[in-house]
């Protein structure tokens, strides 16, 4: 119903092949943020008793900061330029605002962004596989060395 409504309402959202090629990379990258960002924190069970209040700050963020509550251009603009730094805008906030009103230079910015993210979080994944793996140093093979 509300699909219909939008549609008789607003009208159909305009599709071309580079908004939609355009936004599969943006959801691949989001993915992947998502991914690693979830993984960094389940290995912080490795110290601590229970993760899930971790998560459930993540998740909060992601619906906070970016914007699936609110769009992020509704934030006062000091909230909203914090927010448009941060990688929770690059999981939620980017690749739907790009299926719904593609721009090439938006499109560009924002996998260059989620790339450093995805180059940060990737490092710090890594930092902290190899940390938790002397938190458990029965469950790691110690001749084993990564390629």
């Amino acid at each position: 119903i509300g699909t219909l409504l939008c549609v008789l309402l607003v009208g159909p959202i305009g599709f071309s092949l580079a908004g939609v090629l355009g936004t599969l990379l943006l959801v691949l990258g989001a993915w992947a943020l998502d991914f690693l960002a979830v993984c960094s924190l389940g290995l912080l069970a490795f110290w601590v008793e229970d993760t899930y209040a971790f998560i459930l700050i993540y998740s909060r963020f992601l619906l906070l900061l970016g914007g699936t509550i609110v769009p992020l251009q509704v934030f006062p603009d000091w909230i909203r330029t914090v927010a448009e730094w941060l990688p929770f805008s690059y999981v939620v906030y980017g690749p739907a605002r790009s299926w719904v009103q593609f721009d090439g230079g938006f499109l560009g910015d924002m996998l260059l962004r989620q790339g450093i993210s995805l180059l940060i979080l990737g490092a710090i994944t890594g930092v902290g596989g190899r940390a938790s793996a002397t938190q458990a140093p029965g469950c790691v093979n110690a001749d084993y060395q990564s390629p």
